[in-house]
Parts: C-alpha cells; structure tokens; sequence
C-alpha cells in the first residue's frame, strides 16, 4: 500500500498546497502570464531543450505550491521529486536562495534529495527519533 500524496504542507510558517499537475511542463511553458513560471522559464536547466527530459516539479515559495509532475513520473519520483522541491522551499525559507546561484541550488537540490529520502527510509528509527514518534511501520507513526 503506497501513501498518498500530502495536499499541503508546512515549511517555518509558510503553508504549501502540493498540486499533482500533469504534463508540468507543457502546462509550465503555456502559462506566461504567470510571473514566477516566466521568471524561472529562463534558469538555465528548467525547461531543457531535449524534449525528453521532462520537467518534474516547480516551487513557488510566493504562491505557496509545489507543482509535481503526476503524469509522467512513478510513484518513487514523485516521492523524490516532491523532497527536491520541499529543499527548495527550505532554502527558500532560510534566505539560501537569495544569496546563490541558481545552477547552485538545483545542483544541491538534485543530489540531496534521493539521499535523504533513502537515509529515512532505510532508517525508520531514525525517523522515530528526529520526529519523537514511534513508527508503526512504512508509511505510518503514532
């Protein structure tokens, strides 16, 4: 049994609605009204000229969504992807954004976050001990 995907969730104060959003990346490069979508449109790595690289997910720390790619990406992705852009908002959140670059930051993003992912995953008393919860088992705590 997989869990399902969180609608919202909380980084510092800021509350996150998660929106699973099919063909993320056409519907990314569709919406040129919206300023954040316009504005990271143009860092290098976000829409990748290679057609075959999908774009999996977008953080917009003023609107307060994560957007996941949900059409074209498996469940484990998705859980990836969703951490990657969960770094995102953190980074976001500390200041982290405004002071490097944005190669930088993806750069970070991209390899933390299957790692941690892994690192919780294969280490549920970890997890029991970070969040004072006892696991019952995957997926669920007390």
């Amino acid at each position: 049994m997989t869990a399902p995907m969180p609608k919202t969730i909380k980084v510092g104060m800021l509350r996150y609605t998660i929106k699973p959003t099919p063909k993320l990346k056409t519907l990314a490069r569709e919406v040129e009204s919206n300023d954040f979508v316009a504005e990271h449109a143009k860092e290098p790595g976000v829409f990748h000229e290679d057609e075959s690289i999908p774009l999996l997910g977008l953080t917009d720390p003023d609107g307060g969504v994560l957007l996941i790619e949900s059409a074209n990406a498996s469940y484990d992705v998705q859980r990836t992807v969703t951490l990657h852009e969960v770094i995102h908002a953190c980074l976001d959140q500390v200041g982290i954004r405004d002071t490097i670059d944005a190669n930088d930051e993806e750069s970070v993003a991209k390899r933390l976050a299957p790692l941690l992912l892994q690192t919780l995953n294969d280490n549920p008393r970890l997890v029991e001990y970070l969040l004072n919860r006892r696991v019952l088992g995957k997926g669920s705590v007390l």
